[in-house]
């Protein structure tokens, strides 16, 4: 009992002894924290005692902490009661914007991580800002090259098949007469031509054009002049041509003697009349020539060739034949007209019956033609179309413009383009030989705009990523630094480091879980909105939603485990130094 007694009293004493240290710091420190700091320094107390340390070697580690800590606590209550300078009224912005500096970079060495992400975030912001103003600026902003642009309009025809279709000339004449809304309008048509008489047949940009079209655009001649609206009509059409300021460069040199020169077009001799002036904002800014940019020729629409020849190729492309029989040489001009048609041509228009036999009629040929055969459904022109109801000719009986021809290898496409080349030259030395690759470089061409929007929104999705990892760290970091009293009373008291590791992290799993909810329901409401703009993928396309909430959580996770850490090694004396 006297023991017992004894250590009851010591125990007292050390609580006392507590206590009066507490009261060497500030009455405000004491209010918020005294009772926790009395409890530590008595645990502690109590830790040394158990150990066997005598009373001086369990009370003097507590006195020296005090001594070093209250002093830190009184200066920082003097430090909020220092007046101002006298002459803090006379500043002027420029001494106030230098302060700011030197409190930044004060403020930037003292917490660098803070000041890390606080720039990391706005030079994402702005580069990102910066990237999609000059892409909406250079796509929808800025005004073609051309006088009055923004009364500028291209007319279309529309049909059942076709959002977008060519006028008739007939059609354009018709508008020109009756239209009262249009100042002036004009013709054009793009169409590569073939050039010979050369030591190599060549192959280029044309644009076939009424005369009005020139006035349409404001452009002018730089040498010699356009042709006019009668030298372009049907009747009246004149044997002219039109260089580029480029055609007329390389081919040229520039020489003003080309005026008046003939240039074989398509196997006709035209006359060189004159060379377009290249427009001052297109030579700024070459992107914005919508019309005439990259074009290398400039040719009366009358001008427009004849057909000249295109073979089918079903075997070669594997476009299956479904029924009936493909074409021969035996169907030519001497034959009664025939055509292959695709599997929704033959459900459209004979759903249910034998299309083989058929026969139908189209603007466009002088009798029926008959069905011979159907083929699968293909894509001609985007991996996104869809089917729509085709028919094939046949090549000797309805030549088309340009020539196509079709190749299966067995090794690399391109190891026999040399080949290929010599054996057309063989049979007709002014064929140009034109843009040859492979199957899959063509397909890749047609979805080159969806391939850079896809790049542009990954560019910004990653983008999107980054800024929402550092916003997290910022915050969960804010957070961390707000609390650091409270966790240094806790790790005070007794809590341990993984405790508090935990604490921090779950706190910013629960905040992440919630957003990758909210995310998700988001992402299937914007899905089903753009489902008119997905090839090959659903619009709830679960692979994939299930990896982007596992790499946000995996991002917002490691964010908060970075602060968490740092706080659960927080020195628990130093914490409590902070207010």
């Amino acid at each position: 009992m006297p023991d017992l007694h004894r250590a009851a009293n010591v125990a007292k004493a050390d609580r006392r002894v507590a206590w009066w240290l507490v009261w060497l710091y500030p009455s405000a420190f004491r209010r918020d924290v005294g009772l926790g700091l009395v409890d530590a320094l008595d645990d502690r107390m109590r830790a040394r005692r158990a150990a066997g340390a005598s009373s001086v070697g369990v009370r003097l580690p507590a006195i020296a902490d005090t001594l070093r800590n209250a002093p830190v606590e009184w200066m920082g209550i003097l430090r909020q009661y220092r007046p101002a300078p006298p002459d803090w009224r006379k500043r002027t912005m420029t001494d106030t914007l230098l302060q700011d500096i030197r409190f930044a970079l004060r403020l930037w060495r003292r917490r660098p991580t803070f000041a890390a992400v606080a720039i990391l975030t706005l030079a994402l912001g702005v580069g990102a800002n910066t990237a999609m103003f000059s892409i909406v600026n250079a796509v929808l902003l800025r005004p073609l090259p051309y006088p009055n642009a923004d009364r500028l309009i291209t007319v279309f025809t529309k049909s059942t098949n076709f959002r977008q279709g060519l006028l008739s000339y007939q059609e354009y004449e018709e508008i020109r007469r009756q239209s009262r809304s249009i100042e002036a309008i004009g013709l054009v048509l793009g169409q590569s031509v073939n050039i010979t008489g050369s030591s190599e047949p060549q192959r280029l940009v044309g644009t076939f054009a009424s005369g009005a079209f020139f006035d349409v655009l404001g452009l002018k001649a730089e040498r010699g002049r356009l042709f006019s609206e009668e030298d372009s009509a049907p009747g009246t059409v004149k044997p002219v041509v039109v260089l580029s300021h480029r055609l007329w460069r390389q081919r040229y040199n520039e020489d003003a003697s080309a005026i008046g020169q003939t240039l074989t077009v398509n196997g006709a001799p035209l006359t060189i009349v004159g060379v377009m002036e290249t427009p001052a904002a297109m030579m700024q800014s070459p992107g914005d020539g919508y019309f005439i940019g990259g074009v290398d020729l400039f040719l009366p629409v009358a001008q427009y060739p004849t057909p000249r020849g295109l073979r089918s190729a079903f075997k070669t492309l594997r476009i299956p034949l479904l029924k009936g029989r493909d074409f021969t040489d035996r169907d030519d001009l001497t034959t009664p007209l025939v055509a292959v048609i695709n599997e929704t041509f033959a459900k459209r228009e004979w759903s249910g019956e034998d299309p083989i036999g058929k026969q139908f009629t189209t603007p466009n040929t002088a009798g029926p033609v008959t069905v011979i055969g159907i083929v699968g459904d293909t894509k001609h022109y985007t991996a996104t179309e869809a089917a729509m109801p085709q028919l094939y000719a046949a090549h000797y009986q309805v030549p088309l413009i340009f020539s196509s021809l079709v190749a299966r290898v067995p090794g690399p496409p391109m190891a026999i383009t040399n080949d290929v080349k010599k054996a057309i030259w063989a049979v007709d030395k002014d064929q140009p030989v034109w843009t040859i690759r492979s199957l899959d470089a063509q397909v890749g061409a047609t979805m080159g705009q969806s391939r850079f929007l896809a790049l542009l929104l990954g560019i910004f999705a990653g983008v999107a990523l980054l800024l929402a990892g550092v916003g997290i760290y910022g915050v969960t970091s804010y957070g961390v630094a707000q609390r650091t009293h409270e966790i240094g009373i806790r790790l005070a008291l007794g809590a341990s480091g993984d405790r508090v590791l935990r604490d921090v992290v779950g706190r910013g799993v629960r905040l992440t879980l919630i957003a990758v909810a909210i995310g998700l329901v988001g992402a299937v409401a914007m899905g089903r909105l753009a489902s008119t703009v997905l090839f090959g993928v659903t619009p709830i396309d679960p692979p994939a939603l299930a990896a982007a909430a596992m790499v946000l959580g995996a991002v917002s996770i490691a964010a908060c485990y970075i602060p968490a850490r740092r706080a659960s090694r927080v020195d628990p004396v130093v914490a409590l130094a902070q207010e």
